[in-house]
């Protein structure tokens, strides 16, 4: 049998596990109590002369607004008050419906960080969400995060339809709001009967769960603005675009 000193550092290792990609649907309204509400467990951990080496898997784990659980595999190794955890995440292979949005992406990867002694934050965080390659940190209480990104190709359709080649930005949660900055390389936008592309495109995003969605982006190619968008489910219109070139 291990201490409770032992079991209590794997529970930490999977809430902190979990909330690595929780930000999402904790921004849509769902706590990590609720995101676990009904997902079975099963697992086992090590301890020997102050290293631990264990895995807890989640199956079935549900996500608000995700057509299908997730299986999530969580593993801690290393010293007892310092594990190196890594997060398996096997999702829907999508598309996936958020906030109106539909990504044409897969929500599966892996990610790995380090918890602090204080059991308070996850540092180093690396890894691969979907078509995002991120790198950040997690502080667990109260809930905050901090993530740079470079994306691979993936699409968006929904008020505006964009096809993303790849690109760079930061992600952030705090305070019950997912902000993100974005330049990316964009071959085709469509909206409201507008269409441009190739061009760079500057977004800045936002997410609650009580205004939702809030988008503005700005397009342009060879050096000039082509195209101006926001989007406002809160605005009448929620959707204004203006396009040249």
């Amino acid at each position: 049998r291990l201490p409770v000193t032992a079991w209590l550092s794997l529970a930490a290792t999977l809430v902190g596990g979990v909330l690595l990609f929780a930000p999402l649907g904790s921004a849509r309204g769902g706590s990590p109590e609720a995101l676990l509400a009904g997902t079975r467990f099963e697992g086992a951990a090590v301890l020997d002369d102050g290293q631990i080496e264990g895995q807890v898997n989640l199956n079935d784990l549900v996500v608000p607004e995700l057509d299908a659980p997730v299986q999530v595999s969580l593993a801690a190794t290393g010293p007892l008050e310092q594990p190196r955890l890594t997060l398996e995440l096997d999702g829907p292979a999508g598309p996936l419906e958020i906030a109106g949005f539909t990504v044409d992406a897969p929500l599966a990867g892996t990610m790995s960080g380090t918890l602090s002694p204080s059991y308070d934050r996850l540092e180093d965080v690396s890894g691969r969400l979907g078509p995002l390659q991120l790198s950040g940190e997690v502080a667990l209480s109260p809930l905050a995060a901090q993530f740079d990104f470079t994306a691979a190709p993936f699409s968006v359709a929904g008020p505006a339809t964009v096809a993303v080649e790849g690109g760079s930005g930061t992600i952030t949660y705090r305070d019950g709001e997912l902000v993100s900055a974005a330049d990316l390389d964009v071959t085709r936008v469509e909206a409201a009967g507008a269409q441009a592309g190739p061009l760079a495109l500057a977004v800045q995003a936002n997410y609650d769960a009580q205004a939702g969605a809030r988008l503005e982006a700005s397009g342009t190619a060879q050096g000039q603005q082509v195209l101006a968008l926001t989007y406002d489910p809160s605005s009448t219109p929620s959707l204004a675009v203006n396009a040249s070139g």
